[in-house]
């Protein structure tokens, strides 16, 4: 009897991206996997610069000192159609958004088309738990509240969104966040709840983009599907999404695949760095520039060469 192979989580290394970038970048891939114009669940990971998000569930209270004192801070402020109220997200910050069509990774018996949310977001928590656990660090649930504890103190949070059977939205977990910025709201709504991150609680050397793979690879286990790097496909509509971005001097810069480079250099598995591949001035039958790309105020861009 032959077994049949689980379907996959493709994941993409996206670096630093500004959070109405990636919001933008969210709803493309969703309405793409709704409508079959790509054929597998994905997975974003990446950061970003400073910003506050206010989900459905917030309230004016849970931001003391009012949107314009965290704007007067240097972050962004938004409101935004996840659930759950404020959070920080920043440098030093694992996030991840999860596009899965729900009814397909976790159905609900009886109930055809539907997928299972509070199942989803159990297993969004496991696959952090697995993350911190590779780091070293034993986590733990907080019932009623979601997200990876540490005692009293938050370490992971989630806020999600279901449309047209399609998840948007996800989660973050403090790497080397700088925990100073959630002392300016009701972290997650919670009053008297406390933060933490993997720095703080002694798990060395890790990173974002480190800590990325760990937390693909839990993720997908969780949902029961098999980790794959991104396809042609998924880094297509990502092109397609910022092929207007302008980087260093106004030099447009689009994204290529080339599955070659993208297996030499490293791809996204779990034994090997996440690295996010650009072309400029792609030719066929050469590889052109690889470059890694960070993004804060502006776009810097770091040259990293074929075989590193």
């Amino acid at each position: 009897m032959t077994s049949v192979a689980p379907r996959a989580l493709r994941h993409l290394w996206l670096g630093t991206l500004r959070y109405a970038d990636a919001w933008a970048l969210q709803q493309r891939l969703a309405h793409a996997r709704a409508a079959g114009d790509l054929d597998a669940d994905c997975l974003l990971l990446l950061e970003h610069p400073p910003v506050y998000t206010m989900g459905r569930n917030g309230s004016p209270e849970h931001v003391p000192g009012g949107p314009e004192r965290l704007r007067a801070l240097g972050a962004d402020y938004l409101e935004v159609d996840r659930g759950g109220s404020v959070t920080f997200h920043g440098p030093g910050q694992l996030v991840a958004y999860p596009i899965v069509r729900l009814a397909e990774a976790l159905p609900i018996p009886g109930h055809p088309g539907q997928g299972d949310v509070l199942r989803y977001v159990r297993a969004l928590e496991e696959g952090m738990l697995a993350a911190a656990a590779a780091a070293g660090v034993a986590a733990s649930l907080r019932p009623p509240f979601t997200g990876i504890w540490v005692g009293e103190e938050k370490l992971g949070a989630i806020g999600v969104k279901l449309a047209r059977g399609v998840t948007q939205h996800g989660v973050a977990i403090n790497v080397t966040t700088d925990l100073g910025w959630f002392a300016e709201v009701v972290a997650c709504g919670i009053p008297g709840a406390g933060v933490t991150s993997l720095e703080r609680l002694g798990a060395e050397g890790w990173t974002p983009e480190r800590l990325a793979p760990e937390l693909a690879a839990g993720i997908a286990s969780a949902l029961g599907l098999a980790t794959e790097p991104a396809d042609r496909r998924l880094v297509e509509l990502v092109s397609q999404t910022h092929q207007r971005t302008r980087i260093g001097g106004g030099c447009a810069l689009n994204w290529h695949w080339q599955r070659a480079s993208f297996r030499s250099i490293g791809a996204i598995s779990r034994n090997q760095p996440l690295v996010r591949v650009m072309r400029s001035n792609y030719h066929r039958g050469k590889t052109g520039a690889c470059v890694r790309l960070q993004r804060s105020s502006g776009w810097t861009v770091s040259p990293r060469s074929e075989g590193a």
